[in-house]
C-alpha cells in the first residue's frame, strides 16, 4: 500500500476535481509530497486504529 504524506496532503485530495483558484492552493499542490510504503497492518487495541508498518522513501 502507498501512503502519501506532507503538510499539505489530506485524505482523498488527489481525486478532488473542482478546487478554489485561490494562490494558496496552487502553493499547496506544488508542495512536497513524500511516500511512505506499509509492508503490513498491524492492528490496535482500538476498533477502528489501524497501524501500518512503513518504510519510508
Amino acid at each position: 500500500m502507498r501512503l502519501e504524506f506532507g503538510e499539505f496532503v489530506d485524505a482523498a485530495d488527489r481525486f478532488e476535481v473542482l478546487k478554489p483558484l485561490y494562490e494558496a492552493v496552487k502553493r499547496q499542490e506544488v508542495a512536497p509530497r513524500g511516500i511512505a510504503w506499509a509492508g503490513g497492518v498491524e492492528s490496535s487495541q482500538f476498533e477502528n486504529v489501524v497501524q501500518p508498518e512503513t518504510s519510508m522513501k
